[in-house]
């Protein structure tokens, strides 16, 4: 499995629309007769929003070793999903928009937590609410103006390398706990130059998200 997230974007259409229904496998007639809903690659996204919600509520009631656990197994889940849908020949725009939901959802969850818990400072915490709120506008608009508005690879890198930050932070919270100080500051560091990379990728597909969404149409 790659250390990198797959994109998950599929065309207007579910994949398996359009080949002939003959060919379907049984996983394709499943999500057709689900209406895109249950497929490999959702069942995946689902197993990583229960996963990583429960880590973050570990790293509220001070549990950060299980919080860690928890966050680097949904994480994975969210690398893996869109793999699995391409694998298996589920990709649909219902696959695309729920993998860009729950990731929005998740980032929405954990970020007031570890800024409570002083995991990330205010100025991540800040600009994290901001890229959300960015991406949350740009769609709500693209959507009524009928424009399709896919999340970036410069998107979807950052939102893996703030992922890292997060896990990173939780994990270097875990290290302080079992008294490891040198480990959990050399933890501390890393974590915070994938904030640094995470954030700076973020910023520039929330710029991007607003030219395509905003940019004149042509006649």
């Amino acid at each position: 499995m790659s250390l990198l997230p797959d994109m998950h974007r599929a065309g207007k259409l579910a994949e398996w629309e359009t080949i002939d229904e003959d060919l379907w496998t049984d996983v394709q007639r499943r999500a057709d007769e689900t209406n895109g809903l249950d497929t490999p690659g959702n069942r995946e996204t689902l197993k990583g929003v229960i996963a990583s919600v429960a880590g973050v509520m570990a790293v509220g009631f001070d549990q950060p070793a299980v919080g860690v656990g928890l966050l680097f197994y949904g994480r994975t889940r969210d690398l893996k999903d869109g793999k699995v849908a391409a694998q298996t020949g589920t990709r649909s725009p219902l696959g695309e928009a729920f993998d860009a939901g729950a990731d929005n959802l998740l980032a929405a969850i954990a970020t007031p937590v570890l800024f409570k818990k002083n995991l990330i400072t205010k100025d991540e915490a800040v600009i994290a609410g901001g890229v959300l709120g960015v991406k949350t506008l740009t769609s709500a608009v693209a959507k009524i103006r009928g424009q399709e508005l896919h999340p970036s690879r410069a998107g979807k890198i950052g939102a893996f390398f703030v992922w890292n930050r997060y896990g990173t932070a939780v994990f270097a919270k875990a290290l302080e706990q079992v008294k490891a100080p040198r480990a959990a500051e050399k933890m501390e560091r890393f974590s915070r130059l994938n904030g640094h990379i995470g954030f700076v990728l973020e910023v520039a597909a929330a710029l991007d998200y607003v030219h395509e969404t905003f940019r004149a149409r042509k006649a």
